[in-house]
């Protein structure tokens, strides 16, 4: 019987600390890059929704309005699994950043915080895009070896900054 209560009391440590490695050691991705566009000029290009799944290749569908407390519906493909997500915007600050946080249905459990910045360039008529998240939950170290996202974040920033720079008339 010691035995078994020393088992389940083990077993007990490990998920408790498993959770709060989750909470306290989250899984963050970032990617920049640099677009020949203003600020505004960018914005608009990252708060028309429904346009990135014209230059965002893992994006089937964005849909919502890019303001705080807004839901989106979020249909993203990552290697070649589609999600769907339905995200709350958190920063809606024109030609500056937008940021939303998505769950996996109970918040604490794996939550993915998304985000678009947009900071000054390298010369005066650039600037520099970058997009984010963070992960959070109790589930995301274990998860973690899923959420290899490198290279998926290099490829849809590097096309925004295409696309921003397109609009631009660059």
């Amino acid at each position: 019987m010691k035995t078994r209560t020393t088992i389940t009391l083990t077993a007990a440590a490990l998920l408790a600390g498993t959770a709060a490695a989750g909470f306290l050691f989250p899984y963050r991705v970032e990617h920049r890059a640099t677009a020949t566009a203003t600020a505004d000029q960018a914005w608009k290009v990252i708060a028309d929704l429904p346009g990135h799944s014209t230059w965002n290749p893992h994006t089937v569908e964005l849909s919502g309005t890019p303001e705080v407390g807004e839901t989106l519906l979020n249909r993203t493909r990552s290697s070649g699994t589609e999600f769907t997500f339905r995200p709350v915007v958190l920063v809606a600050d024109p030609a500056r950043e937008l940021r939303w946080r998505g769950t996996t249905g109970i918040r604490g459990v794996a939550d993915g915080e998304h985000y678009f910045r947009i900071e000054p360039g390298p010369t005066a008529d650039t600037v520099t895009v970058v997009q984010g998240e963070e992960f959070r939950g109790a589930t995301v170290p274990l998860l973690r070896p899923f959420l290899d996202l490198e290279e998926e974040f290099a490829t849809s920033t590097d096309a925004l900054a295409t696309a921003i720079t397109a609009h631009a008339g660059g």
